[in-house]
């Protein structure tokens, strides 16, 4: 049976949103909450297959909840608002690397609009974080096979990335185990703002100018055209905010 909080003040809005959620899910139970310490403090005590969560709450804006919520909660989070300038702005400043919250379900809410959501991320699994296309040199570092072993290594190019993890083009699959821990060295490029306010890479004679950082994680998947799947195991917050805002100037797969 799925579990769906929805977090909103309008009695409309939830009566409306909670049919749905009923008529798209057999045997839907549905959770309210009315406030963001509210979602907080229901999301570390219960388990949900979805929230939904309403821009204007009383106590917090939604996408600075969505942000919180994503500290204990890694299903997927539908974001509802009435548009606006203000709605859009905060939305594309700081959500816009979500696949579902990133695109928010305007008000009032249409049956297709969010039934649509419910088919795509509740029953056809899709990715909660967006992934972006990218260039990036990297190198797979893996456990040394014992003391004094030297650690293999492979060459890569990072083709795409979010901030869970990425997907690698390597020279070899040899040594490289589905579920291993490996370290991946990743050169990102360092940006700098311009004149204009907006954010450029930082270049020397005429070369753009990377920083090497080093993220440990997990081989999910692998596959024979030297393609490898990476889950980051552990971000700094820096490197989470380095992989941000390099993918606000780079292109969504």
């Amino acid at each position: 049976m799925k579990k769906v909080l929805i977090a909103d003040t309008s009695k409309a809005s939830i009566v409306m949103s909670s049919e749905i959620f009923k008529d798209t899910i057999n045997g839907c139970n549905v959770d309210l909450a009315s406030s963001g310490s509210e979602v907080i403090e229901k999301i570390k005590h219960n388990k949900y297959d979805m929230c939904l969560i309403d821009f204007d709450l009383p106590d917090v804006d939604g996408p600075f909840l969505i942000l919180e919520i994503r500290k204990y909660y890694s299903g997927p989070v539908l974001l509802t608002a009435y548009p606006d300038d203000n709605v859009y702005q905060s939305v594309k400043n700081d959500l816009f690397y979500f696949d579902d919250s990133g695109d928010f379900i305007e008000k009032p809410i249409r049956i297709s609009t969010l039934s649509k959501k419910i088919e795509d991320f509740l029953f056809k699994n899709h990715r909660v974080y967006k992934r972006f296309k990218s260039y990036l040199p990297s190198q797979l570092i893996i456990k040394a096979e014992g003391p004094g072993k030297k650690a293999p290594k492979v060459s890569g190019i990072i083709s795409n990335i979010s901030v869970t993890g990425a997907k690698l083009d390597v020279a070899t699959l040899v040594q490289l185990k589905k579920n291993e821990e490996v370290t991946l060295s990743l050169s990102l490029p360092l940006f700098e703002e311009g004149e204009d306010g907006n954010l450029r890479p930082q270049m020397k004679k005429n070369q753009y100018v990377y920083a090497e950082t080093k993220i440990k994680s997990q081989v999910i998947w692998k596959n024979k055209n030297k393609e490898v799947g990476l889950k980051f195991s552990k971000l700094t917050a820096s490197q989470i905010s380095d992989i941000k805002t390099f993918m606000r100037l780079a292109t969504p797969v």
